[in-house]
């Protein structure tokens, strides 16, 4: 049975229950669709358990998905309406928009699509933080009281524009609206939205001499070899990545490393996905490798100027200069459009002088690496030329009656890749397909309930986030 509407509210968070739901009372030859359920009684509507995960601030803003709400129960008519309140609203800031209300045919369960807007003054952390909100869902129908169940609605924090520290791991924001941001120290510049990402100037994690970018790895103390798989050689050897680094001296080069598709950020070995540090010189540290930026948004990306360059240092003391660090990392991944930036600088860093006559200068480093996977793109991107990973296209509604759903997945024609769907009960089938046109149409077979459906880059794990890009529909039969 079939309900669609919208409810607008302000409204708060909620937290799950957990009941057992029964697939075997699912008889969709029962009855035509839209038709009474012929053993419902309204008067009886029960809702026992809450199979969505906790509601995030941003859901359906900025070219995101909704959330799916599913709810199981019992005696669930097609007259049922969906309603969202908040037990608290912070600030009156709570904005909860409820629409597609899917009714099982058996009335034993009930999705529905649900937005929640960002909201100015109320955070995860920091003085503003509310801590998670309780929201009620609360569901009516014809013949029957009123019935009510807790959800979780987490409020997320804003990213700040300026010199900063690369956010912890795990970290999650709402969206992201900022000028320029800076990223330093040693953990990756993973930047993580609902919502959408836009940055109107420049996202960095530069080396700075022998200081590795954000994530990246350091250049070599005087006369020692650069660090990672790609670090050069001492002395004065160039870090290697996505290109061999320069050798200062002779066999000083830093080796090629990673792999083009950028599977792994921290690959044992040569599958290291970082960029080497250039090896010492003679008195002189090599410089620093260029950091790691991942950009992945729910929605829309648009950034101008993205910047993972290596560093380079001074000139020698003596006759051997410091090699340049190879440049940085950069994965965007928007499941929405992205709008590919105007300028993207990956470079490694020079090599130094060797001493005051520039006998035996430092070799340069090498070339980084990125990779894009997005719904939709825009603009042409930028060199050097990138290689563009697998995404799943968000579906209009991701609600659907029938068991199999057709999905539709962007990529480089003729790659075969790998996509995992995870049901509620946490198993998972795996299956692969070739991806032929763009986009190319994949049948996933779903499970009542909320499935969670992975497509994987070739060769990726799915334990590795970055090797992954996922999205929920489901299945209310």
């Amino acid at each position: 049975m079939r309900q669609h509407l919208v409810t607008l509210l302000w409204a708060s968070a909620l937290s799950g229950c957990s009941l057992i739901y029964n697939p075997s009372n699912i008889d969709k030859n029962q009855m035509p669709p839209d038709a009474a359920i012929a053993d419902a009684n309204p008067a009886l509507i029960k809702l026992k358990e809450v199979k969505s995960p906790p509601l995030l601030e941003g859901a359906g803003q900025g070219g995101s998905a909704p959330a799916i709400l599913v709810v199981f129960g019992e005696h669930i008519t097609p007259s049922a309406v969906v309603t969202i309140v908040p037990r608290t609203n912070p600030m009156s800031q709570v904005a909860i928009e409820v629409s597609n209300v899917s009714i099982a045919a058996d009335g034993n369960s009930i999705g529905a699509l649900v937005k929640a807007a960002y909201m100015e003054g109320v955070d995860q952390t920091g003085p503003n933080a509310s801590g998670v909100l309780k929201l009620d869902v609360i569901v009516t129908q014809d013949g029957a009281s009123p019935q009510m169940i807790e959800w979780d609605y987490k409020p997320l924090d804003e990213l700040a524009p300026g010199v900063q520290p690369a956010p912890a791991a795990g970290t999650m924001f709402s969206h992201v609206d900022v000028t320029n941001v800076d990223f330093t120290g040693t953990n990756k510049a993973i930047v993580q939205a609902v919502g959408d990402i836009k940055i109107s100037g420049r996202v960095t994690a530069n080396a700075n001499g022998n200081t590795a970018g954000a994530g990246g790895c350091n250049g070599g103390a005087a006369g020692q070899p650069g660090q990672c798989f790609g670090g050069g050689k001492a002395a004065g050897g160039g870090g290697g990545f996505g290109a061999p680094g320069i050798a200062g001296n002779a066999n000083t080069a830093g080796a090629v490393s990673g792999d083009p598709l950028i599977k792994i950020y921290d690959g044992a070995g040569m599958a290291m996905n970082r960029g080497g540090g250039g090896a010492g010189g003679d008195g002189v540290e090599g410089g620093g490798g260029g950091g790691v930026i991942e950009l992945t948004a729910g929605g829309a990306i648009t950034v101008e100027n993205i910047q993972a360059k290596g560093g380079t240092n001074g000139t020698a003391s003596v006759t051997r200069g410091a090699g340049g660090g190879a440049g940085g990392t950069v994965v965007l991944r928007a499941g929405g459009q992205l709008s590919h930036p105007a300028m993207l600088d990956i470079g490694g860093g020079a090599g130094g002088a060797g001493g005051a006559l520039n006998i035996s200068p430092g070799g340069a480093g090498g070339v980084g690496r990125w990779r894009f996977d997005a719904a939709a793109v825009a603009r042409t991107a930028p060199a050097p030329a990138p290689r563009r990973g697998p995404m799943i296209v968000r579906p209009p509604n991701p609600i659907f009656e029938d068991k199999n759903a057709t999905l539709m997945i962007t990529g480089e024609n003729g790659v075969e890749i790998t996509i995992i769907t995870r049901y509620a009960d946490n198993t998972s089938t795996t299956d692969t397909t070739t991806l032929i046109g763009d986009p190319s149409s994949y049948e996933a077979v779903l499970r009542i309930g909320i499935n969670t459906v992975c497509v994987l880059v070739p060769g990726g794990s799915f334990a590795d986030d970055e090797a992954k890009n996922c999205v929920d529909v489901a299945f209310i039969p």
